[in-house]
């Protein structure tokens, strides 16, 4: 099973290069890289494993956003094996997250952040790991986790009881 990220943002023409490469190494670790396309260039920077997201993981934390990062990393799923977030790359300078919408399009550019999976599952463990479920912005527990889910299955059987004997109610005998 292999996990790769990748993480890159536009370096426009006016900016400084230096700071935009502090800004992807805030992100994740590595080595820069640069690749010119018709949009202009951009730097990247591409990692493998989850252990390349412990900074982002903990920076996402200390700002309170794990709610936040995980829905917009689910929402964001593609093919069951990748997801992409975009967040604004002026806040980053000033080591804020704020995350935005792909179709935010700001003036300079987003810093994107893609995890890229080998499977469904190990796409869904990394999520778990970056951004894990809370319970009122606190992390759950394992045993936390177990409970909310077997109250969830609980609902879940007792409205499908409800809508079996509504429709159930509803059938006429016409004997």
């Amino acid at each position: 099973m292999t996990l790769n990220i990748v993480c890159e943002l536009r370096a426009n023409p006016t900016e400084d290069e230096e700071v935009l490469r502090t800004v992807l190494k805030k992100f994740v670790p590595g080595e820069i890289r640069e690749d010119l396309r018709s949009t202009g260039k951009y730097l990247y920077l591409m990692a493998e494993g989850i252990d390349a997201l412990t900074f982002f993981s903990d920076w996402v934390r200390n700002q309170s956003l794990l709610d936040t990062v995980r829905n917009r990393f689910l929402r964001n799923v593609e093919n069951e094996t990748l997801t992409t977030v975009y967040f604004n790359r002026n806040a980053a300078v000033l080591d804020r997250l704020i995350l935005l919408d792909f179709e935010d399009d700001p003036p300079l550019g987003p810093v994107m952040l893609q995890i890229i999976a080998s499977d469904p599952t190990e796409l869904m463990n990394a999520i778990d790991r970056i951004t894990p479920s809370t319970i009122e912005g606190e992390e759950m527990t394992d045993e936390q986790k177990k409970e909310y889910f077997r109250r969830l299955m609980e609902k879940k059987k007792s409205k499908e009881k409800r809508r079996q004997k509504a429709k159930d109610s509803d059938v006429l005998d016409l004997t």
